[in-house]
């Protein structure tokens, strides 16, 4: 039953990170195509976040793919994120799970942690990639170890179940509590509940990690 519960909540798919901004000032849309048309990599990512979001043009998907597309072939980790995210989702694409994990593990690779969390998802519900929860934990940790929120909280589900990873309620306890902390309310009632089943002694271990612990990349 703990299992059946939770493949029902790990379900987190991190959307499209759009390229942020230098500035407040409204783009030059004229200005920044030319740039992309140059093959200028931020410009090219950008575009096709604003054909995603639809702000200082008509939204596009497709027009969002291509885009996203050309800066994906020029190997950058954003671009192959959010091209991957239109694949998982059919948005401007016909929908193959199959290059969405392609897609998302190219960027992962590279250490972007939203790859890493949708990667780790793909591997957990075995879409486009043969199931695998010791694979879906590796991504995880690694996305959670960098401070992503969402895959704190599925790393502490996989340890409150122990799937991929020795049973731990003490780890689980700790990554439910960052993601807690960071204001993800689908980690506060299974931090509340694995908080139960620990000792005092075991929590305020747990307390010193927390306040010790600090986001970095792992290899």
């Amino acid at each position: 039953m703990r299992v059946l519960c939770l493949l029902a909540i790990l379900t987190v798919i991190s959307a499209p990170s759009f390229a942020s901004e230098s500035s407040s000032k409204p783009p030059d849309l004229l200005a920044l195509r030319a740039s992309a048309e140059q093959g200028n990599v931020a410009a090219e990512v950008a575009l096709g976040s604003h054909y995603y979001r639809g702000d200082i043009v008509a939204r596009d998907y497709a027009e969002a793919a291509k885009w996203y597309r050309q800066a994906a072939e020029k190997n950058d980790a954003v671009a192959q994120h959010d091209l991957g995210f239109l694949y998982l989702t059919g948005q401007g694409v016909h929908a193959d799970d199959a290059e969405a994990f392609r897609l998302f593990q190219m960027s992962a690779n590279q250490g972007f942690p939203a790859a890493q969390t949708n990667l780790g998802s793909l591997y957990l519900k075995g879409q486009g990639v043969a199931q695998s929860y010791a694979e879906a934990f590796k991504w995880f940790l690694k996305a959670a170890e960098q401070g992503e929120p969402a895959a704190q909280t599925e790393l502490g589900n996989l340890y409150f179940a122990g799937l991929g990873v020795p049973l731990s309620y003490a780890d689980a306890y700790f990554w439910l509590t960052l993601a807690t902390n960071a204001g993800i309310d689908a980690s506060a009632d299974r931090r509340r509940e694995v908080e139960g089943l620990l000792k005092p002694q075991e929590i305020a271990d747990v307390q010193k990690r927390l306040q010790e612990w600090k986001p970095g990349r792992i290899q």
